[in-house]
């Protein structure tokens, strides 16, 4: 009763007409909640918020969604439907924003879909402007869901599709007439990212209906705000048309931009305008300016410029107006760079492209602490500008494939930071923006828009050939030209132009940097060259196929072996006095490098490696000494990564070996590199021509090159076993445990090093097959200390070793076994990825290189402990 009189004693209250009264009466509800309520209470004092919820006062509006905040039963979200609806003033505004933290506006919405309801009126209002595009698709159709659909931003093109059908159903107007009333009513006040999606689709229409809206698609082609709407109009001008002579003749009397027509006209869909645009076009392309130099299509990283101090916003005009502190090149777009000279109140500006495989609907998200911005094609995709902490947004756009340019802004202004941006799009969910798909590209020119809108027009392959031909021989927009005569069929190219191709081709490589002779530029000039000496015949087959073997810089693919610690070829043979380009790739799990030698220097500068690998810049230099003995060397290439060295071959023939210097790796990972005067009769014999020649083999090591046998532990059990009876030699066996470079992580009786377990104090359990099983197979058992982890962080750094120390904020990692002592601190809030590697870092197959009798050797050795006086190396021990 006592319950009842309150619960008409408020009711009264919020019903009178002073506003005070009612105001009061609304703050006193959640003090009577907090005493206990059953269900059927909270849902009669809920309908009582309702009504004041449009209260004529904001102030008991306000008092209302207060106090569905305290209720939060069946009807709260609608009491913040319904006030959300009313005029705001700031206290009303702050309340519901409150309010929305702890009501789930959305979910309410979607458990009233998902049971077939009706929303209410005010519910509806809010998912209109609100819901998702998914839950939007699940009410019920109306003007009103289609309008929202197509008026919201980052939605796929097909449901887009679907809701102007719709619309255009409902009010019985034509599509391309429904389009062009939503795209010119929100041309001036909407989100440019809407307007652009809304075009698109303008592509998709039918060239009859765009005839019946042609100066409406002239007007919006010459006023759109948009670069990318001004050029979707373009395309749809040209389509309703037939053909471009009124878009050409507006453009050469400068009424429209060359550049917004070049762009635009890729986008044509009219296969009889397209067929009409082609013998303007082909004939405007050689006119148009473009790029000269013979630079190379593309360069890995962005360009990255560090302000300091930082500016107020980081707008792209705000720091272009400003010098850089430094510039530097950047792998990935995150907060960590090589030019950063202070943490705190500086600013970053990355510039570059970024490639497009697949043309579809792309999204892009930016993280930052403080403020960030992105911009795409020059348009600002992304605005987290501003001082605040870690704070993410996104946002959708379609792209076509190949190259987009992009900025990134950032700035810090102190206290936290951060940056990273992320995407997903056709084929792959959301991921870091890889290294390889960010580039540095010269900026595109009209000729080069030209060639790529010619290239697109499907036939015409003679004509192209012809145009294309002639641009590569002027030494003009050679990367889009490149491209573009490699996307004609090589038969589709006519034998006639063969050697204008060839020769152009051949020409554009000589005037490239040998260094730069296997870029993807590069590349594709080879394989034009190569094509067209395949059309040829005779003599000019010959001179083509000589002008290209002069230019061309051998690429020498060179990868390494999972788990087994050695290079992918043991032999490589190049010519004497030529360059050429080794590319290292690193499959393994553990840092590898690349270094060329002198003959006869390979132990050398093996232990110089060893004896330097703990001086404070070994990883700086990564781990190649310091020596004339070294040729040329590659830096230390870290797991899943590429590496290039170029090198100019030695003039005197001979036997190079080349090798991994990385600390404990040289007695295992090395290889032959034949340097010959006469490549061709190498290739065709190696052995008749080496035993003509008679190279020198300098090197002992080398000797081992060529064995390989997989050895199991069944053929050599049974020799195991009788160990005991054999003469087994010492002086071989402790050789044998250096030169399989067992020393390098393993101590036997003080020698070597403790990366691995000390193989004085094996197990006593173990027996010698035991023994024999681990070392052939050593990912069969690993001991947690001495498993290997691969750390990435968040700056794209990646460390591999040997968590020696887990504690705290902090792990201590042995990345260097030869420098046991100097551990790499790590940071745990900076690690990114982290695994645990169920590979042992023994390589699998050490003992490959070995006869059974110098395993049996080295055996007897590690089972003895490295003991010359052990019973395995009694009487029967033979001296030689």
């Amino acid at each position: 009763l006592r319950d009842v009189a309150r619960y008409v004693s408020l009711r009264q209250a919020v019903s009178t007409k002073t506003v005070h009264v009612r105001d009061s009466a609304g703050r006193a509800i959640p003090a009577v909640l907090d005493e206990g309520a059953s269900a059927d209470s909270v849902l009669a004092w809920e309908r009582l918020l309702l009504k004041r919820a449009v209260d004529p006062s904001p102030q008991v509006r306000a008092e209302a969604v207060v106090a569905a905040s305290f209720t939060r039963g069946p009807l709260a979200a609608e009491i913040l439907f319904a006030a959300m609806q009313t005029e705001q003033d700031s206290q009303l505004s702050f309340v519901i924003q409150q309010a929305r933290g702890v009501i789930d506006l959305d979910g309410a919405v979607r458990n009233v879909l998902a049971a077939g309801g009706k929303l209410s009126r005010n519910a509806e209002a809010y998912a209109l402007s609100n819901a998702s595009v998914d839950d939007l698709l699940k009410m019920e159709s109306s003007e009103g869901v289609y309008r929202a659909i197509l008026t919201r931003e980052s939605v796929p093109e097909q449901t887009l599709r679907t809701a102007l059908a719709g619309l255009a159903a409902l009010r019985r107007v034509p599509e391309t007439e429904q389009l062009f009333s939503l795209i010119e009513e929100l041309n001036a006040k909407a989100s440019v990212n809407v307007v652009n999606s809304l075009s698109r689709l303008l592509a998709g229409q039918p060239s009859e209906q765009l005839v019946r809206v042609r100066e409406r698609i002239v007007k919006l082609a010459q006023s759109a705000r948009s670069a990318e709407t001004r050029r979707v109009a373009l395309a749809a001008w040209i389509s309703a048309d037939g053909g471009p002579d009124a878009v050409f003749a507006a453009m050469r009397q400068e009424q429209l931009s060359q550049e917004d027509v070049l762009r635009a006209l890729p986008l044509v869909t009219s296969k009889p305008a397209a067929k009409a645009l082609f013998p303007q076009l082909a004939a405007l392309v050689p006119a148009l300016p473009g790029s000269s130099a013979a630079a190379p299509l593309v360069r890995p990283g962005l360009r990255v410029d560090f302000y300091a101090p930082n500016p107020p916003n980081v707008a792209q005009e705000t720091l272009q107006a400003l010098t850089p502190n430094a510039t530097g090149v950047a792998e990935r777009i995150v907060m960590e760079q090589p030019v950063l000279q202070t943490r705190d109140s500086f600013a970053l500006m990355f510039r570059g492209h970024i490639r497009i495989e697949r043309s579809g609907q792309y999204e892009f998200f930016i993280s930052s602490d403080d403020g960030s911005r992105f911009y795409l094609d020059g348009e600002l995709l992304i605005d987290n500008d501003g001082l605040h902490g870690m704070v993410e947004k996104g946002q959708a756009i379609r792209l076509e494939a190949g190259l987009h340019a992009i900025v990134a802004t950032y700035f810090d202004n102190g206290g936290g930071d951060g940056l990273s941006m992320s995407w997903s799009g056709p084929g792959f969910s959301r991921q870091e923006i890889p290294a390889d798909v960010l580039v540095s590209a010269a900026d595109q020119t009209l000729q080069d828009l030209g060639v790529v809108a010619l290239s697109g027009i499907a036939g015409f392959e003679s004509e192209k050939t012809a145009v294309f031909a002639g641009l590569l021989e002027a030494g003009t927009s050679t990367g889009s030209v490149l491209t573009a005569l490699s996307a004609i069929p090589e038969d589709k190219r006519p034998a006639m132009l063969a050697t204008q191709v060839g020769t152009a081709a051949v020409k554009y490589l000589s005037g490239l940097d040998p260094r730069q002779r296997n870029t993807d530029a590069a590349a594709l000039a080879v394989t034009l060259a190569e094509a067209a000496r395949k059309r040829l015949t005779g003599p000019a087959a010959d001179r083509l196929e000589g002008q290209l073997r002069d230019v061309v810089v051998p690429l020498i693919a060179l990868g390494t072996v999972p788990e087994r610690m050695i290079y992918d070829r043991e032999i490589v043979a190049v010519k004497a006095g030529r360059p050429v380009e080794f590319r290292l790739t690193n499959s393994d799990n553990m840092p590898h490098n690349l270094a060329i030698v002198k003959p006869g220097t390979l132990a050398a500068v093996g232990e110089l490696a060893e004896s330097t690998g703990r001086d404070a810049d070994a990883a700086e230099r990564g781990f190649v000494p310091r020596s004339e003995d070294v040729l040329v060397a590659s830096t230390l290439v870290q797991p899943g990564k590429v590496a290039s060295v170029y090198f100019e071959t030695p003039r005197e023939p001979g036997i190079y070996p080349y090798v991994c210097t990385y600390p404990g790796h040289w007695r295992r990972m090395y290889g032959a590199l034949y340097v010959v005067s006469d490549l061709r009769a190498y290739e065709a014999d190696p052995a008749a021509y080496l035993a003509a020649v008679k190279l020198q083999q300098r090197d002992d090591l080398l000797k081992y090159l060529g064995r390989n046998t997989e050895w199991q532990v069944d053929d050599l059990a049974g020799d195991v076993m009788h160990l005991t009876h054999r003469a087994s030699n010492f002086a071989v066996g402790q050789q044998l445990f250096r030169a399989a470079a067992c020393a390098g992580c393993h101590r036997v009786s003080g020698q070597g090093n403790a990366v691995g377990p000390d193989l004085t104090k094996l197990p006593v359990e173990y027996s010698r097959i035991d023994v024999l099983d681990h070392i052939l197979n050593p990912s069969k058992k690993i001991e947690p200390k001495y498993q290997s982890s691969v750390l990435v962080l968040k700056s794209g750094r990646v460390v591999t070793g040997l968590v020696v120390e887990d504690a705290g904020e902090v792990l201590k990692v042995l990345d260097n076994p030869a420098a046991p002592d100097k551990l790499v601190v790590v940071q745990k809030s900076e690690i990114d990825e982290r695994t645990q590697s169920d590979v042992s870092i023994m390589p699998k197959g050490v003992l490959n290189k070995l006869t059974r009798e110098e395993i049996l050797d080295l055996l007897a050795w590690v089972l003895a402990g490295g003991d010359r006086e052990h019973a395995l190396f009694g009487v029967h021990e033979h001296h030689n």
